[in-house]
């Protein structure tokens, strides 16, 4: 400490030259002055540390030719790779992002040997899948209606496998399918059930609709902390469907459901909830469903009638709602008295 010279704070502001205090570890190292130009061919000089001894190497020179891009002029030292061959258009399997599929009712011969959905399914990936653009298979429908679905990424391939006999699937013959179009005719078959109380079984539905054709599929939902379920039933064809455009309601069980075809648009169903009524003092000493009713709904030209019920004791409750086709049918109807149950 006592060989270090202090030096005057005036000679700091006033010199142009500071002194640099180097430790003996730093004073190891080489100092190197480098000017920053214009020109990129100007060599730069970086000393080289040797680690292992502790001081530096005489200073090395970089060239800075490694940071400048390849020249495209003959000078240029560079390879460039040849372009690649073009491919003949017409060897190539057009494949875009868009599905193509084909579907096929399976025969007794295969529905006998591979008797579950499964089973049949593995049968079809394992002929399929070893074309790269085949993506999958579904099996769809009930054990007495069912179809094989199959997906690919080409349509050339999909026209090449459908109207032909497969041997190795016990000929099964393929069809074009189209899911848009099966989804949009299914529905047109289709039924929405609403407004069908807890107690009402699946072949309580089936029963009651067995009088207007054959229903191909039925599904009851009930959903959480709901008082009423409802139903998707779908027939075999769409004239079924058509005659419950006249038909709003029809009775089960001494119930009353709200029928209406899956394809009515919102605002028709609108329109039919638009003349409603509400029947009032109805009796609270039994527990009254709307076929009691079944004569003031027929001497008012009504379209249905609905009698709500408790959330918690699910007893009917005094009152129900009753909803004609126009104004003028609620208006004769708010103009006539009833008796119930005397």
């Amino acid at each position: 400490m006592d060989d270090v010279e202090k030096v005057p704070a005036a000679e700091h502001s006033s010199s142009s030259e500071v002194p640099i205090q180097t430790s003996p570890s730093s004073s190891l190292i080489t100092e190197t002055e480098v000017s920053l130009t214009s020109a990129s061919t100007t060599p730069i000089t970086t000393p080289i540390v040797n680690k292992g001894k502790g001081h530096a190497d005489n200073p090395e020179t970089v060239n800075d030719f490694i940071h400048v891009l390849p020249n495209s002029s003959s000078n240029s030292s560079s390879t460039l790779l040849p372009p690649p061959e073009e491919l003949d258009p017409s060897l190539a399997i057009p494949v875009t992002s868009k599905i193509f599929a084909a579907a096929a009712a399976p025969t007794d011969v295969l529905l006998k040997k591979f008797s579950q959905k499964s089973m049949l399914k593995n049968e079809v990936d394992f002929f399929f899948g070893s074309d790269s653009l085949y993506k999958r298979s579904s099996i769809i429908g009930a054990k007495d209606d069912l179809h094989i679905i199959i997906h690919f990424y080409s349509e050339d391939f999909v026209k090449n496998t459908i109207c032909s006999a497969i041997a190795d699937l016990y000929d099964v013959i393929f069809h074009l399918y189209d899911r848009n179009a099966d989804h949009a005719a299914e529905a047109d078959r289709t039924l929405l059930l609403l407004d069908i109380p807890l107690d009402i079984k699946p072949s309580h539905l089936k029963s009651c609709l067995a009088c207007f054709g054959l229903v191909k599929k039925l599904t009851l939902h009930t959903l959480p902390n709901a008082i009423w379920q409802k139903a998707t039933v779908i027939f075999n064809n769409k004239e079924m469907v058509d005659s419950f455009y006249d038909i709003w309601a029809i009775t089960c069980i001494g119930h009353y459901f709200w029928y209406q075809p899956w394809s009515l648009p919102a605002d028709a169903n609108q329109l039919c909830h638009s003349f409603t009524a509400i029947l009032a003092g109805l009796s609270m000493s039994f527990d009254v469903k709307a076929g009691d009713l079944h004569s003031i709904w027929t001497e008012t030209k009504a379209r249905f009638i609905n009698i709500s019920c408790s959330r918690f004791s699910y007893r009917p409750k005094p009152y129900a709602h009753v909803i004609f086709p126009s104004q003028k049918t609620i208006d004769a109807a708010m103009e006539l008295s009833f008796q119930f149950n005397n």
